[in-house]
């Protein structure tokens, strides 16, 4: 892969820069909130093209889900090295508390009905304000943007890996950081697929979005 990051603006203090990278990344291809062998190879190969690009990871914080944990240390497998890794429920999947796991139960059911399929169906329900479902989503996504400003605001400097869900999470986290209302998203992140954010950190502002290509590996 030829990712190429640029270096974090320098700040008035010496070696301290003024902006945090953010490594916004989906979690691989499951069964049971396990990761398949084929997303293990994508995860590995997605840490080898880091490091192949010369990024350092400072630290990982990751959602609780077993899934985006095991993307996030599969992850460092490939980069090489193993960091400082938390968790923070912020980052969670709908199934992070009872009200997520009924409304994905029942967005699952409208989509159903709609014949809307996959992932696309289920945004398509999640983000249209006719289905009610949009004051979670947008809730969500503002929590998933104080969490990551948060990480800004404490770590001037630092790139953090951060593994996490698409569909109800990431999509709705960037458009609450960029400052948008919340829509229908124009694309929805895949699996494995990095978006680099570069955040101010004095403010948690965005400063910079990167939508990386995810690597490909040799079908098994």
């Amino acid at each position: 892969m030829d990712w190429k990051f640029r270096a974090l603006e320098p700040g008035d203090t010496p070696g301290l820069p003024v902006e945090t990278r953010i490594l916004f990344m989906r979690h691989g291809d499951h069964k049971g909130n396990v990761l398949t062998s084929e997303a293990v190879a994508m995860c590995r190969a997605t840490g080898k093209a880091l490091k192949d690009s010369g990024i350092k990871i400072d630290e990982v914080l990751s959602s609780p889900a077993g899934r985006a944990v095991e993307t996030g240390l599969e992850t460092l497998h490939g980069y090489g090295a193993m960091v400082y890794f938390y968790t923070d429920a912020r980052l969670g999947d709908m199934a992070v508390n009872t009200e997520g796991t009924a409304a994905l139960k029942e967005v699952k059911t409208r989509a159903a009905a709609r014949q809307l399929p996959g992932e696309e169906g289920l945004a398509v329900v999640m983000y249209d304000s006719a289905e009610n479902f949009t004051e979670l989503t947008k809730r969500r996504g503002e929590e998933g943007a104080d969490c990551l400003c948060g990480i800004a605001l404490k770590n001037p400097g630092k790139t953090f890996l951060v593994p996490t869900h698409g569909v109800a999470r990431m999509e709705n986290t960037i458009q609450a950081l960029r400052g948008e209302d919340l829509h229908q998203p124009e694309r929805l992140v895949d699996r494995c697929q990095i978006v680099e954010l570069i955040l101010n950190a004095g403010t948690g502002e965005l400063v910079e979005e990167n939508w990386l290509e995810p690597v490909s590996v040799p079908a098994t």
